[in-house]
């Protein structure tokens, strides 16, 4: 007669690390296992200098950007400084009073006074 059982047990006594006197007991110190801890120190490794090499070169970036600035804003305001100026003077240039005395010393012309007669 033949005896099949029907179920079979797949569940150790004993973990397998225990089941033998001379194993070893291992004990895993990394969770998710060590290749996992191997390929994130690996990337951890490659990455860190690419990433403190892009981030120096972005300060050293902005560093040049803000002295451009700077240097922008001081010539923006030497520039206005220089516009008001050129403005002023060149109010004084055009205005009636200063027309009336070119043409009265250079060229001798003056308005009439209101007893004259004017002909056109």
């Amino acid at each position: 007669m033949m005896i099949n059982h029907s179920v079979q047990s797949y569940a150790y006594s004993t973990p397998r690390t225990l089941r033998h006197r001379n194993a070893t007991l291992k004990v895993e110190f990394f969770p998710g296992g060590r290749q996992l801890w191997l390929a994130l120190v690996k990337m951890t490794v490659l990455l860190v200098p690419v990433i403190l090499g892009v981030n120096m070169w972005v300060q050293g970036s902005m560093a040049r950007l803000d002295g451009k600035a700077e240097q922008l804003a001081a010539q923006e305001r030497q520039l206005r400084e220089d516009n008001i100026i050129l403005r002023t003077e060149r109010a004084v240039l055009i205005s009636p009073a200063r027309f009336e005395q070119k043409a009265a010393s250079k060229l001798a012309l003056y308005f009439p006074d209101k007893g004259q007669v004017v002909r056109f």
